[in-house]
């Protein structure tokens, strides 16, 4: 690992002697290592400042319920928090079907026990500190605009950016006004199957929180489809599954043809993201990350045919 990012590690109260560190492979979003002392395994992942709150307090929350590791220390760029021995969904062994079951069962366990918790804790009381406030208010509804604003960086190209733009006004217009009415909960926003993790007791646990947002379920649900390169032909599947879990919650049923429409979103703002690491990745890696995009702007475009919406098809010609 580089020099600084081993000093800084270091430099943490909450360690004493490191003899180890080790790259910790699975997404794309941060830089994550499994930290070695001399009697114990630590997870330190490095998390933007603005994206921070969100991921402590989610983190706090789910750990307290036995759904997330337990956070040992954070500052303004680390979280360190237990290391849990065993395979993230990717890498484990468990057929499609297991893979989808657990995430939809974490999906639906963070949707209930986060709007629980959460409206609990807009209730004014003299235990929410003034970091649990910020923290609530760090969790923002979805804006499709805002998400893909954010998106569009300096070394996109104008013509494209345009382009995105254009998508971009078309997918709120798609999306924002069929939203009204359903149900909203806090939805994870990124359950990649890197992003749950299998101990050696095949117990699960759900890790990287900050995208979390308010929203329909159906955008979690999109998201796990999208992002899992999973078939459309498991969409029905999915829901069935979600609704059979989140019943018990007292959750609405879903609603397929608003599925869709956030897949749509899905597989355009994934795309986004990896093509934006392409123009900045070394070029040992560029070629990786612009075919993910493309992989996920195809998908765009075939779910666009489909259901033609008359949305603008993303340009694969990048």
């Amino acid at each position: 690992m580089m020099a600084h990012l081993l000093k800084s590690l270091q430099a943490l109260p909450c360690f004493t002697h490191i003899s180890k560190v080790t790259d910790v492979k699975g997404g794309y979003s941060n830089q994550c290592f499994q930290v070695t002392t001399n009697d114990h395994d630590f997870f330190a992942k490095k998390v933007s400042s603005e994206l921070l709150t969100t991921e402590v307090y989610l983190s706090k929350v789910l750990a307290k319920e036995g759904l997330a590791p337990a956070i040992i220390y954070h500052d303004q760029q680390w979280v360190i928090s237990e290391f849990i021995q065993g395979d993230n969904l990717t890498d484990s062994h468990l057929s499609l079907l297991d893979k989808i079951a657990i995430s939809i069962e974490l999906m639906v366990k963070f949707h209930g026990l986060l709007s629980h918790n959460l409206s609990q804790a807009n209730v004014p009381t003299a235990s929410h500190t003034a970091t649990t406030k910020k923290a609530i208010n760090s969790i923002p509804p979805l804006s499709i605009p805002k998400h893909i604003e954010q998106l569009l960086i300096a070394e996109i190209s104008p013509d494209l950016r345009a382009t995105f733009q254009k998508i971009s006004d078309q997918l709120d217009l798609l999306i924002t006004p069929a939203s009204q009415g359903f149900q909203q909960v806090y939805c994870h926003s990124d359950i990649n199957f890197s992003n749950v993790l299998l101990d050696a007791n095949q117990r699960s646990w759900l890790i990287d929180f900050e995208y979390a947002c308010k929203a329909p379920a159906e955008f979690d649900i999109a998201m796990l489809i999208a992002i899992n390169n999973l078939p459309l032909s498991l969409l029905e599947q999915v829901i069935f599954q979600y609704q059979q879990k989140a019943k018990q919650q007292g959750f609405n049923k879903l609603n397929k043809d608003l599925c869709n429409r956030f897949l749509l979103l899905s597989y355009f703002i994934n795309g986004l993201w990896y093509y934006n690491k392409a123009l900045q990745a070394p070029c040992a890696t560029k070629e990786t990350f612009t075919n993910l995009a493309k992989a996920q702007w195809q998908l765009y475009n075939q779910l666009n045919d489909t259901l033609a919406l008359a949305t603008l098809a993303v340009p694969l010609t990048l």
